[in-house]
């Protein structure tokens, strides 16, 4: 399922270690004002995935899946 998680730079670093520790698609990230972290998960990862990000994040992220749903997680 594609994923794409918005994120401020200050994550980025803590984010790709996280991402290298599992295994996930990922595509070359995005970088502009923020940063846009592009991956293909596995259905059944998801929600571990969100919930990692969230945490690493401190919540402070936009998450856009392939259903085309855009939220912002604050």
């Amino acid at each position: 399922k594609p994923m794409n998680f918005v994120i401020d730079y200050s994550s980025f670093g803590k984010i790709q270690n996280y991402l290298e520790s599992i295994e996930v698609i990922k595509l070359p990230p995005e970088f502009d004002s923020d940063v846009t972290v592009r991956l293909a998960v596995p259905v059944s990862m998801c929600e571990m995935v969100e919930r990692e990000i969230t945490e690493i994040t401190s919540g402070n992220f936009l998450l856009e899946t392939g259903e085309d749903l855009f939220c912002k997680i604050k």
